[in-house]
């Protein structure tokens, strides 16, 4: 008796949930999710030695892709920019901070890294150009709180030690004229 009872309630149950009930549902819509792409401002200064031109540049398109958590081409960049640092003798440590960074597929190695190539970029740089300011800045929450900087064309804040979890968590902490 328990089982004709049981048979008879499902059937009734499949009976109710057929496609009558389903004119009556809301449509749902998907929504594409994909992360905003960062694109940086364009930089319009001077320096006064080509090379570090294209050295800071590179640095941008690097940061940019960390931002942006694609370590694929964050490795690439790197490893173009070791490649431009070579030879400069006084720069070996930026070289060896992009080499290690072309090594490691690893988006969180790769930021860890780019901390210690942005203090060698920001001695390389600074006082070498005119025009357009670049900016310092600093997320106090990188690196389980030790904080990290990097350098930037504008004041908005795009955080490449977080990329879309935090984008803009940070600040200027100074502007390079």
């Amino acid at each position: 008796m328990k089982t004709k009872i049981l048979i008879v309630l499902m059937m009734g149950l499949l009976v109710s949930c057929g496609d009558d009930n389903k004119k009556n549902e809301p449509e749902v819509k998907t929504v594409d999710t994909k992360p905003e792409i960062y694109e940086p401002a364009s930089f319009n200064a001077k320096f006064k030695d080509p090379m570090i031109a294209k050295i800071y540049d590179q640095y941008i398109v690097l940061k940019t892709n960390l931002v942006n958590s694609d370590a694929e081409k964050a490795q690439q960049n790197a490893k173009e920019l070791a490649g431009m640092l070579e030879g400069m003798e006084a720069e070996r440590e930026l070289r060896q901070a992009a080499i290690k960074i072309s090594d490691v597929g690893d988006l969180e190695a790769q930021r860890e890294v780019f901390q210690y190539l942005t203090e060698g970029m920001i001695h390389l740089v600074k006082g070498k150009f005119s025009g357009d300011d670049i900016y310092v800045q600093y997320c106090p929450m990188a690196f389980n709180g030790n904080g990290a900087y990097w350098l930037s064309n504008e004041k908005e804040i795009r955080n490449p030690y977080f990329g879309e979890k935090m984008m803009s968590c940070g600040e200027v902490k100074e502007v390079l004229e």
